[in-house]
């Protein structure tokens, strides 16, 4: 049999980063059809001609009906990786009335379920797999196109991958301004990418909500960075901003911070020794019980992860005002962090470290600044 041939490239899922939780969360409460626009396929897309491509030779076999029902057909290569083991497949295939496949954020979701698995399965196996589930789900005509599809995607994929894997500066040069800064650049290369590797087509169905939410992000960001507005003009301008968004997103922005408050307050609650029952009584009528476990469980590990830290900061301090010479100083270090952490509990120690210490010498210079100012 012979099987489409494509690029086996690392993968950057669910977009910018600053969206990603937008575009997941939105996804449990609101259909594909409210969400993005539907777009028959265009034979103009972006990337290598259709003709060129190799497909599978039972491309379309196997198909059961225009509006491919994903969840109940079964993987159709590999062993389902545990991973997405007890899940339905996402997303939704459709074709028009030709038997051209549907543009639809619906395909994405497709692509990116199996995607997700990649780790567990080499690229080679997802891929593959799509390809199967393709063949069997669609008519001939549509599934190339959507092999083609997934053809561009891939290829902006592993150019978002080179883009994400940038270096920042080292972060105690960066401030608000250098997030804006940064963030902006981003985005629009982002966008550049989306518009060079897929179809204007793709690109709205597949990313056009998601591009609202992160210009809105951007701009938001912006104004916190600016220092030549007060904190008034800055509560004004993002009620300016918020208010120009469009009213599904705003409720879902809404109900997501919200949510956000919600889980800090909880956990703020269990560290002050309120009982789990207690804290899972405010939460259970915002979250399911599922997230509910996921939370208290989140909670007790870092309550404990915290006291662990405090403990080795604690001796660590105790060292540092003694007058031992720097290999001394760093075996002792080594023999508290080995007592304490596992190894692979290291580069967080290390992370925590270095914020405590900066936050210290923050602490420092303000109490420094109201001294000499008195």
């Amino acid at each position: 049999m012979k099987h489409l041939k494509l690029l086996i490239i690392p993968f950057v899922l669910g977009g910018v980063g600053i969206a990603v939780w937008w575009h997941h969360s939105q996804r449990s409460n609101t259909s594909d059809e409210e969400l993005s626009p539907a777009y028959t396929w265009e034979t103009s897309a972006v990337g290598q001609p259709i003709a060129a491509l190799d497909i599978p030779a039972n491309v379309g076999s196997e198909v059961l009906s225009a509006e491919a029902e994903v969840e109940k057909t079964p993987w159709v290569g590999a062993a389902v990786p545990s991973v997405l083991e007890g899940t339905e497949i996402d997303g939704v295939l459709e074709v028009d009335e030709s038997g051209n496949l549907k543009v639809t954020l619906g395909v994405r979701d497709f692509f990116d379920y199996f995607l997700s698995a990649v780790g567990e399965l080499s690229p080679e196996e997802a891929i593959q797999e799509i390809q199967n589930q393709l063949s069997r789900r669609l008519p001939p005509a549509a599934a190339l196109q959507a092999m083609q599809l997934l053809n561009d995607y891939l290829e902006y994929q592993k150019h978002m991958a080179s883009l994400m894997a940038r270096q920042l500066i080292p972060s105690d040069q960066q401030n608000y301004g250098y997030y804006a800064q940064v963030m902006e650049e981003t985005f629009s290369e982002v966008r550049a990418l989306r518009r060079q590797y897929l179809s204007p087509a793709a690109v709205e169905a597949f990313f056009s909500l998601e591009e609202t939410y992160s210009e809105y992000a951007v701009q938001t960001i912006k104004i916190q960075a600016d220092q030549q507005s007060s904190e008034h003009e800055k509560e004004i301008q993002l009620a300016a901003l918020n208010a120009q968004m469009p009213a599904y997103m705003k409720a879902q922005a809404d109900a997501s911070r919200e949510r956000a408050e919600l889980a800090t307050n909880a956990q703020s609650m269990f560290n002050q020794g309120w009982s789990s029952e207690s804290v899972r009584s405010l939460l259970q009528n915002h979250f399911s019980n599922e997230e509910v476990d996921q939370m208290l469980s989140f909670y007790e590990h870092e309550n404990a992860w915290q006291q662990r830290l405090q403990q080795y900061l604690t001796r660590k301090q105790t060292l540092d005002a003694q007058t031992l010479d720097d290999a001394t100083l760093q075996a002792q270090l080594n023999l508290i962090r080995a007592e304490i952490f596992q190894d692979d509990e290291l580069p967080r120690v290390l992370a925590d470290e270095a914020i405590a210490e900066k936050l210290a010498r923050l602490n420092s210079t303000a109490k420094e600044g109201a001294s000499s100012g008195s």
